[in-house]
């Protein structure tokens, strides 16, 4: 049975799955209310006949959407092209279904974008990271909540627009980001600083730069050809997103990255399961005649479905600091995603650890996990005074 909850005078049935997502879609409403008047673009796109509104129906539509699209993306494909499948996403307004009710969109449970993205990352790893870039763009735009620029950009969402993320979002350390000059109207991002586009589409690039205050802020720009960037591209100040920041993390993205990234890996990590299971089954028909096999093989689909729970936990804390932004809130947000990605980084170690040599693929997933920062948490540079768990 759903659950009754109100606020105020608005009252609500929700289901228990979207329990803790239905007070926030609530206050969301509340807390934007001041951005209810949306600028219509004039070359916006008419928006899809029906966008997914529920948790059902933005699974359901992905499973279908990656079935009829599988083998598409092919590994020959060049690298700066977009999956096909990318596209598909866009047009079943599978794109804008974080966007807010109040502009419009579903407002999703950030843990169903992360099975959303888990499915892609069964199917297609690069349509999965593709997906997350897209995603923590949309957060930084509403996390920035600069009225009308922020609802043209989030009406772009909903018509099915991309958005490229050109960096790392999990690194951490930005020295590296690309310096913005003051120019005449606006200002100038080195032209090195946008990736190769090689696909025309719906597509907006978002670059991490830093501005002459040190301002950490995404530039969303269209792809511009290689001939035409000349010595640097013209950035208007509409096009500039601040990312918002807080006492436990770099960005508030940062958390958003961590969930994300441990939804990839649990969609890699099931895709690797399925290989295993059907091997096993092909080799060893009867559980009694290999039964190490098949206890091993059961231990790790109980880790699994608990990294799965664990990160349906951590979107349901994001959820609840993207509403609340609370030191406490954050700091068990924080700790919950970094958890999900620590669990599903190793599981997905230990699954490809156990395939065939000829399989296998583990310096590699190792050299990529030793990459990642995942376990550490700060506050202010500092180790927590006190864990959320610490009673």
């Amino acid at each position: 049975m759903g659950k009754i909850c109100s606020s105020g005078a608005v009252a609500c049935r929700i289901s228990p799955f979207r329990a803790n997502r239905g007070y926030v879609s609530i206050s969301r409403q509340l807390w934007r209310s001041s951005m209810h008047n949306v600028y219509r673009l004039p070359d916006q796109r008419a928006f899809p006949m029906t966008h997914p509104s529920t948790e059902l129906e933005v699974i359901t539509t992905t499973r279908q959407l990656l079935e009829r699209t599988s083998g598409q993306n092919g590994d020959d494909r060049m690298v700066h092209a977009l999956p096909p499948s990318l596209l598909s996403f866009g047009k079943a307004g599978l794109l804008g279904t974080s966007v807010p009710a109040d502009l419009g969109g579903a407002d999703i449970a950030n843990a169903v974008i992360a099975e959303m993205i888990a499915l892609a990352a069964a199917s297609d790893t690069s349509l999965a990271q593709r997906l997350v870039g897209h995603f923590l763009v949309v957060e930084a735009i509403r996390a920035a909540d600069g009225g009308r620029q922020t609802s043209e950009w989030l009406t772009r969402a909903l018509a099915g627009d991309i958005f490229l993320l050109a960096a790392d979002p999990i690194a951490e350390e930005t020295v590296s980001w690309p310096a913005l000059v003051a120019g005449k109207a606006g200002f100038l991002l080195p032209a090195e600083a946008l990736p190769r586009q090689e696909e025309a589409g719906p597509v907006w690039l978002a670059v991490p730069c830093i501005d002459p205050a040190g301002r950490r802020l995404l530039a969303l720009l269209a792809p511009i050809e290689d001939d035409a960037a000349g010595s640097g591209i013209a950035v208007p100040a509409g096009s500039l997103v601040e990312l918002a920041e807080d006492d436990i993390e770099t960005t508030t993205l940062t958390r958003l990255a961590s969930l994300l990234q441990a939804a990839v890996d649990l969609g890699r990590a099931r895709r690797v399961f399925n290989e295993l299971a059907l091997s096993a089954e092909e080799k060893a028909g009867n559980p009694t005649e290999y039964p190490a096999e098949f206890v091993r093989l059961g231990e790790l689909a109980a880790r699994l479905d608990g990294v799965s729970a664990l990160i349906e936990r951590a979107g349901q804390h994001v959820d609840s600091v993207q509403v609340d932004p609370t030191p406490q809130l954050a700091l068990q947000a924080s700790l919950s995603c970094r958890s999900a990605c620590v669990m599903a980084a190793e599981i997905l170690k230990d699954l490809d650890a156990a395939r065939l040599p000829s399989q296998s693929d583990t310096w590699a997933v190792r050299n990529e996990l030793a990459k990642r920062r995942l376990g550490q948490l700060h506050v202010r540079g500092a180790i927590p005074a006190r864990w959320p768990f610490a009673y």
